[in-house]
């Protein structure tokens, strides 16, 4: 039996391998590239103090200084996973996630052959860069398997980029992967397993949205410091009262696009369908000092899911 994982990935890899270089931890390990970010920052930031993800952000602000560093970098937290047996499960949470997952799901040293991975990446330098040592790490340690990388735009550490479009982003991804999978790759549903460890926290309720949604499909969440992998709850779709999204279709279309004043709404608004809906399905904004209604994150999902 073949399975499919969609693995939401962040950059606990990159974050660790500088914990450990800034500590001094990595005395055996060749980390040149590592050691040339962090002497860019210290140089340009002498009075500003230095951790893992100040030094990510310095190099997001300036990724197109340091483009031909991309490669290098991922060719070198490679090798130093490889350099010691115990740090890559150290390293990445990810990792861990899936070590978890054979070990207490699968309970079998290896993944199946014909095993699928398809790392979801946030649209940055270091997000992609983690999610590249993580498929040479997968293609390396495991046999018979294929590794893909998708990119999630605008899930960045721009807050807006992320509510407005990148969370959306994300969980449209998802949800056609698993159309994909399942129509054109024949994977049966049960055999589609969801790894929400890595990545913004914020992406976790949208991965559960999903997992609910889609019966059949498991989501997966673990920590380090738990004993067992927590399992997404499995609610079927008819717990969500579909008609509240189709007796208010066409308003909901013209929020997809526009601005709603709050007064339309309401006087659109289907008065057959509880009004608490519409704080589910629309999210507030302001626009001169002007209260206006939009679609949210949810009601794109929602409304998205049941329209196919």
């Amino acid at each position: 039996m073949s399975l499919c994982f969609i693995v939401s990935t962040g950059t606990s890899i990159f974050r660790n391998v500088v914990y450990q270089a800034l500590r001094g931890n990595v005395r055996n390990a060749k980390l040149n590239i590592i050691d040339f970010f962090i002497k860019k920052y210290q140089e340009r930031n002498k009075d500003e103090r230095l951790n893992a993800i100040f030094l990510a952000y310095f190099i997001e602000q300036n990724q197109q200084e340091f483009t031909n560093k991309k490669n290098q970098l991922i060719k070198e937290i490679f090798n130093y996973l490889l350099s010691n047996k115990d740090l890559p499960r150290k390293m990445s949470a990810e990792i861990n996630s899936l070590h978890a997952y054979k070990k207490e799901i699968l309970e079998q040293p290896c993944f199946p052959d014909g095993t699928c991975f398809d790392l979801f990446y946030t649209d940055s330098f270091i997000g992609y860069v983690c999610a590249a040592v993580l498929k040479k790490f997968l293609e390396h340690d495991e046999r018979n398997v294929t590794v893909t990388l998708t990119l999630i735009e605008d899930l960045t550490i721009d807050a807006k980029s992320m509510a407005n479009k990148g969370l959306y982003n994300y969980t449209k991804c998802l949800f056609h992967k698993i159309n994909s999978y399942t129509e054109k790759q024949n994977f049966d549903r049960a055999d589609i397993k969801i790894i929400g460890t890595g990545g913004f926290k914020a992406q976790l309720p949208y991965t559960s949205l999903v997992s609910i949604i889609y019966s059949g499909v498991e989501g997966y969440y673990y920590h380090q410091l738990f004993e067992n992998m927590i399992s997404l709850p499995k609610i079927p779709i008819l717990f969500i009262d579909t008609q509240a999204i189709v007796k208010n279709e066409q308003l909901i279309n013209q929020a997809t696009n526009q601005l709603i004043n709050p007064n339309e709404l309401k006087s659109q608004w289907n008065n057959e369908v509880n009004e608490t809906y519409i704080d589910f399905l629309f999210d507030q904004e302001i626009v001169n000092d002007e209260r206006f209604y939009k679609l949210s994150t949810a009601g794109k999902i929602i409304h998205m899911i049941l329209s196919n």
